[in-house]
């Protein structure tokens, strides 16, 4: 795990405003949940959208709280296994966590609790 001094000087010297240390650690977390999303075999099938690629992809000066993907033939339990992939990346890192999902129709919903940092 990075820790926050240095977390807070990468985030300096990439010209993100480092009074806003919880959307740097949030976005910490979003890298290290992307980087084990498309680690798992069933993430070349995740295509990432949303406020969050586009700032990671372009650059847009805000911080999104979520991760969205578009996936057309995944079902809930592979599903469930990328959300346990991501939880084990995380706890990896030394992240305390608990990982929910839920299937809302077509929608599949994730979300993870962490506790320490």
């Amino acid at each position: 795990m990075l820790n926050l001094d240095y977390l807070m000087e990468e985030a300096k010297s990439n010209g993100l405003p480092v009074l806003k240390k919880r959307g740097i650690l949030r976005e910490y977390l979003q890298v290290i949940s992307l980087n084990s999303i498309y680690k798992h075999n069933l993430g070349k099938f995740m295509f990432f959208t949303g406020g969050t690629a586009l700032r990671f992809f372009y650059n847009l000066p805000r911080f999104s709280e979520d991760l969205d993907f578009d996936t057309p033939d995944m079902n809930f339990e592979e599903f469930g296994e990328i959300l346990d992939y991501v939880r084990k990346g995380l706890a990896k890192e030394g992240f305390s966590l608990k990982v929910y999902s839920e299937q809302r129709n077509d929608l599949y919903v994730g979300e993870k609790k962490v506790w320490n940092y």
